[in-house]
């Protein structure tokens, strides 16, 4: 008689985990804590200061724009990449995973380097090509949903293979496939793309590098500026409570309105499921699929290396500090 296998209990690593997490992140605010609560009535009038209601609105705006688009886009490529017979969708898929693997600060230089007043567009068409918006709201948003949008498209992806093919096959026996993807498909994948439009909204409120560079003010910007410009503290820890409120809000969201609904992860299965065929669309759609890629993804990739001298600069770099010499002064 074989003796009985050990049961693996997961609350002790679980618990020591937490405790890690607390005495690393949260002993270094304890300080500042204390620090700003001596003065009660000021952190108080900088919390509900106009000042503080307009980076508010920065904020949520900024956020809710990138999570909207990001999860718009990066539904409809999850669809066309996991559920179509789109050509080349394996690389495609690579080459839009590819913003992920970057801070969100450099795809901000790539895209200066196209749309700044000396970048690829005004090179080509002339200085007046230059898109202005870029240093403002317009410039965050397309930055931020170039980063977070292929969080979308793979959830959605996933999602997918969750569906039961059973309930697409019936379907199809009375309707087309552009009826079966919006009726039983889309229905059946919204919590992973509340859960990409949840994940972007969070990771957007608390981005520094994109809304510092492009000068457009939000929370963390300003919490930045009091604490290493100003080191005025008690402002720092005044901007930061909206600033944790906003990051609770969306932990509850996932908490009591999707996790339960989140189970694609677990579901998902290993066989293919059924693809749906393009036909006479399927090279428009690929062509339109690979503009995106190439417009969002690779011209601003192609930009950073225009503006850092080409590959002569990556080359002599790459031989040792001794033979890299920086050929003009950056504009960044």
């Amino acid at each position: 008689m074989s003796a009985p296998r050990s049961t693996w209990r997961p609350t002790p690593w679980l618990a020591g985990g937490l405790v890690i997490v607390l005495a690393a992140g949260a002993l270094p605010l304890v300080p500042l804590a204390l620090s700003a609560a001596r003065d009660v009535p000021a952190l108080a009038a900088e919390v509900a200061s106009r000042r503080a209601v307009v980076l508010l609105l920065h904020t949520i705006l900024l956020a809710g724009l990138v999570a909207l688009l990001s999860g718009v886009i990066g539904t409809g490529l999850g669809v066309l990449i996991g559920k179509t017979d789109l050509p080349l969708r394996i690389p495609l898929a690579g080459v839009l995973t590819f913003p992920l693997f970057l801070p969100p600060y450099v795809l901000a230089l790539g895209w200066f380097s196209v749309l700044g007043s000396d970048g690829l567009l005004a090179a080509a068409l002339g200085p007046r090509a230059a898109f202005r918006f870029f240093f403002g709201l317009g410039g965050a948003v397309l930055v931020l949903t170039t980063a977070y949008t292929p969080i979308a498209a793979h959830l959605v992806r996933i999602a997918l293979r969750s569906i039961d093919p059973t309930l697409e096959e019936a379907a199809r026996l009375s309707f087309r496939w552009p009826r079966v993807v919006w009726r039983i498909d889309l229905p059946l994948v919204g919590p992973a793309v509340g859960l990409a439009i949840l994940l972007a909204f969070i990771l957007v409120v608390g981005e520094l590098g994109v809304p510092a560079y492009v000068r457009y003010p939000v929370f963390s910007t300003e919490v930045f500026t009091q604490f290493a410009a100003f080191l005025n503290i008690r402002a720092a820890v005044a901007m930061s409570f909206p600033l944790a409120l906003l990051v609770l809000a969306g932990l509850g969201v996932e908490r009591y309105l999707l996790r339960q609904r989140v189970r694609f992860l677990s579901t998902a299965r290993a066989i293919n499921p059924a693809t749906i065929p393009l036909r006479r669309w399927r090279a428009a759609a690929g062509a339109l699929a690979w503009v995106y890629a190439g417009i969002t993804v690779i011209l601003p990739l192609v930009g950073l290396v225009v503006r850092a001298g080409g590959g002569a600069t990556y080359a002599a770099a790459s031989s040792g500090p001794c033979g890299w010499r920086p050929r003009r002064r950056p504009r960044w």
